[in-house]
């Protein structure tokens, strides 16, 4: 490959990256799709003809659950700086002018879909944009090499567009990032054309690419994980869809009763068509007088049951709980008709949340950090400390329960409650809590300002003159 503009050893690394895209599409499509509930049931014409599975458009939204039910749990709430609070007030406009609270989510969510995303930290290009940018991109159109001994991409390689649907067409232009130099920008002015670098990124890059990976079960070999749409939830996905398919077309073929004729003349049902006749409300039928037996006879075919159907999902439906680790309330279907106590909730979803927990301190929290403080310094900001990447607890604690907890916490640490961190603790969600800081700042400024005035009025009081002493001298 041979691209205008990069040296050869560069044009190798990005036909490698772009070939690593490519190879990984059909797999990463493919979990989309049932993230999306847009996959067809596989291998349906066993049962049941194809264009009959197609017209009925049976799907099931399980996969997302799985997915949805995790990222749910790993809710980004802001950014702590405590060394500075000149930074601190950096960071939340950082954190304003990117939306960084929706973003982080979609990162989480494309890791979880994918196995990884990354995060982008870059210098705002164009008009109107921030100065500094934070940016995800899934594993659909970028990729990039790790680095096992320095913890960090050697590489990164984003499609910014396409000649048509990613799915299928082929990449038109890219963003190739490499360390100590500035990001390039490449372009096909044909499809299946020539290669060649239209611009690079402004100012002065970092001395490593500022771009980090958030990965969902890293495991030794392993480094970009793998993704919570397993190979086992697919199957199970596919045997349900199945099961729904089958239920509907019993339903829609054997929902009237089948009835029987012996023995009656076809010339009394006239020109009527068979929905005319199962829908009459009354059914004259003349014998067949060149019978035998005459008699015309009228029988009914028991009527199917949907049970074995419905038993059938709710055992798959037991099978991607336990898989998915979600419960099975989640997929729809009751397996209990008595009421959930609280222990047996927090119970059933332990395995959910200690697989987030895990994530979060496996890989997403780090990953936010990095990024952003390489957007910081992009941003010419230097950062000396480490920047602190807020998530609000995995467990789902009622209001009573978490200010029980901080009452007693309180209690044996008192200063405590005299932190910015209390209001934190007491799990309200990010808009609250900055209107409570904010009202706590403004009661203290208030108290602050009384006190100046007591201590003015104090200071201009005439000094009080003492007793008396025996000789009459004061």
């Amino acid at each position: 490959m041979r691209i205008d503009g990069l040296a050869d050893d560069e044009a190798a690394t990005v036909e490698r990256l772009l070939g690593t895209i490519n190879d990984k599409r059909e797999r990463n499509w493919l979990r989309s799709q049932y993230y999306d509930a847009k996959r067809r049931p596989k291998d349906a014409g066993l049962v049941l003809p194809p264009h009959l599975v197609n017209t009925l458009g049976a799907v099931l939204g399980w996969p997302a659950k799985a997915v949805d039910g995790r990222a749910n749990r790993a809710r980004f709430q802001g950014l702590s700086y405590v060394k500075d609070e000149g930074v601190q007030r950096e960071l939340d406009t950082f954190m304003e002018d990117n939306y960084l609270i929706p973003e982080i989510q979609q990162g989480i969510i494309a890791s979880l879909e994918h196995s990884l995303s990354f995060l982008v930290a870059d210098r705002g290009e164009a008009d109107g944009e921030p100065e500094s940018l934070l940016l995800v991109k899934d594993a659909l159109n970028a990729t990039g090499e790790w680095n096992v001994r320095r913890r960090g991409l050697d590489n990164f390689l984003s499609v910014t567009d396409w000649w048509g649907n990613s799915e299928t067409s082929n990449a038109r232009e890219l963003a190739f990032h490499q360390p100590g130099k500035k990001v390039s920008y490449l372009r096909q002015e044909t499809d299946g054309g020539h290669w060649h670098k239209i611009s690079e990124s402004k100012g002065a890059p970092l001395d490593h690419v500022t771009v980090h990976p958030m990965v969902y079960r890293p495991r030794k070999g392993r480094e970009y994980g793998s993704s919570c749409i397993s190979r086992p939830i697919m199957g199970i996905t596919d045997m349900a869809v199945r099961t729904v398919v089958r239920a509907e077309v019993g339903a829609e073929f054997y929902s009237t009763p089948q009835r029987w004729l012996m023995g009656a003349d076809e010339k009394a049902f006239g020109d009527k068509n068979p929905w005319q006749i199962i829908v009459g409300r009354i059914m004259a039928l003349s014998d067949d007088e060149d019978l035998t037996n005459p008699r015309a006879e009228v029988g009914q075919f028991p009527q199917i049951s949907m049970q074995p159907h419905m038993d059938q999902l709710r055992s798959l439906a037991q099978l991607f709980s336990g898989e998915a680790s979600i419960p099975v309330s989640s997929l729809g279907i009751s397996i209990d008709s008595n009421p959930t106590s609280a222990d047996s909730y927090s119970a059933s979803r332990e395995d959910i949340i200690s697989d987030v927990e895990t994530a979060l301190e496996a890989s997403w929290r780090q990953a936010v950090e990095r990024a952003v403080k390489d957007a910081m310094e992009l941003r010419g900001v230097t950062m000396d400390d480490r920047v602190i990447a807020r998530f609000l607890d995995p467990r789902y604690t009622s209001k009573a329960a978490a200010s029980d907890a901080f009452s007693k916490q309180v209690a044996a640490m008192p200063w405590l409650a005299e932190t910015e961190v209390a209001v934190d603790m007491l799990g309200y969600d990010p808009a609250i809590t900055a209107q409570l800081k904010a009202e706590r700042q403004k009661a203290s400024s208030a108290q602050t300002l009384n006190n100046i005035a007591n201590m003015a009025a104090a200071a201009m009081k005439p000094a009080t003159t003492g007793a008396p002493t025996q000789n009459g001298n004061q």
